[in-house]
């Protein structure tokens, strides 16, 4: 290849005899002095060589690169003074975050404790959904059923039982069905009912009302009585248990009830309910 076809090893054009070059002293490249002093020395790779600029197609005087002014390279990407020197150092700092993402990443993999140090903004809380009642509180939902409220109840007294067992027995027999429903919590309730012509069934708050309103219509006259409940009491929740017969113009039965109750808000409902018939 002729000296007219060697290329700059910065910008990649032609150095023609005219122009004004830079040898480098260490590795001998050739570069269009423009190129040397955009780079501050040699851009060949590896090498760190700084040397004297020499003007025309062979060595000359130093003193001659500076009669002549450089002859800037045609316009283009190529030639733009520090271009590539941007792109190496972008190409550096990705690789650079490449590696530090990848240490973090092996970091928490090993040490699953591991905090992280730096956040760009705090993170919210994951509503909890889970409800439960413990001996001295209750868990109670929203209207949406997404998020729970802690509300710690009073504990509940004998003689509050008393009196919700009372109106309960009330609204029964005067087949009061709102009031009768007033009485037992709809979320979680399920009883357990029994009767001699279909045995024991377990039934949720929606189906037992259903089954309650139908009876309450077929009736006729209806009677139920109870005796004197004996009660415990741990905290917010409550059981009761009394001898119950209940009478009606089509149906007679008598045995043992137990209802469990929790405290809510300040009001007691039912959420179990089981009758045990005698014999």
């Amino acid at each position: 290849m002729g000296e007219t076809e060697r290329l700059c090893p910065y910008c990649r054009q032609s150095m023609s005899p005219s122009s004004s070059i830079v040898v480098c002293p260490t590795c001998g490249a050739s570069h269009h002095a423009g190129c040397w002093q955009a780079n501050h020395g040699c851009t060949t790779f590896g090498c760190g060589g700084k040397a004297a600029a020499l003007s025309g197609a062979q060595s000359a005087p130093a003193a001659s690169t500076a009669s002549a002014p450089p002859t800037p390279p045609p316009a283009s990407s190529a030639s733009v003074p520090g271009e590539r020197p941007r792109k190496a150092w972008a190409l550096a700092t990705i690789a650079a975050a490449l590696v530090i993402a990848t240490a973090i990443g092996l970091g928490r993999s090993r040490h699953p404790g591991l905090q992280q140090t730096v956040a760009t903004a705090t993170p919210q809380a994951t509503p909890s959904t889970h409800v439960s009642v413990p001996s001295t509180g209750v868990l109670t939902q929203d209207a949406a059923g997404t998020a729970a409220t802690t509300q710690v109840a009073a504990p509940i007294t004998n003689d509050e039982v008393r009196q919700f067992i009372e109106r309960w027995h009330s609204a029964w027999s005067a087949r009061d069905l709102a009031a009768y429903r007033d009485c037992y919590d709809a979320h979680r309730f399920v009883g357990r009912n029994y009767s001699s012509h279909q045995g024991y069934r377990s039934m949720g708050y929606v189906a037992w009302m259903e089954d309650k309103e139908a009876k309450f219509a077929r009736a006729g006259s209806l009677t139920v009585e109870i005796g004197e409940p004996s009660i415990t009491a741990n905290g917010g929740r409550a059981t009761a248990e009394f001898h119950q017969r209940y009478t009606s113009s089509s149906y007679h039965d008598e045995g043992s009830k137990v209802l469990t109750l929790v405290k809510i808000s300040g009001r007691i409902r039912i959420i179990g309910e089981d009758f045990r018939p005698n014999g």
